[in-house]
């Protein structure tokens, strides 16, 4: 009796440790070793106020997620200094498969950046959810 009670012991403390060290996951990576985060939990970060910062990466463009710095791909290095390294910076681009923020996220993790992640789905994602946008700054 003393081992079968012994052996569920154990048991039950393992599953609860497991359960205790195990991160919840609030990203997703790819093959292509890209964090990624959806628009939902992005937007719910944004609701709490968490101190996102959301670079859009594109071009040239007409609307971004409202609160989003407009910092073309190509200038992402020339503009670190507006990215600080203990936020979570999610870098959003056109394309449902997250090219040019993925490679904008490859850019800040070498820099090390650590809580870096593309938008899964990007701006057409977020737009499609009907979630808030604004007009880019410099074409206001």
């Amino acid at each position: 009796m003393f081992r079968v009670v012994s052996i569920l012991l154990l048991f039950v403390m393992s599953i609860a440790t497991a359960l205790a060290v195990a991160p919840l996951q609030e990203k997703e990576t790819y093959p292509d070793g890209i964090p990624r985060i959806t628009i939902e939990d992005l937007k719910t970060k944004l609701d709490k106020k968490e101190g996102v910062i959301i670079v859009d990466v594109r071009g040239h463009v007409g609307t971004i997620i409202k609160g989003a710095l407009h910092i073309p791909l190509a200038e992402i290095e020339k503009n670190l200094d507006k990215l600080p390294k203990d936020k979570l910076i999610v870098a959003v681009c056109s394309c449902s498969s997250e090219g040019s923020s993925g490679a904008a996220v490859r850019i800040l993790m070498g820099k090390g950046y650590t809580k870096a992640f593309a938008l899964k789905g990007g701006q057409i994602a977020w737009e499609a959810a009907k979630y808030p946008t604004e007009v880019v700054p410099e074409n206001k």
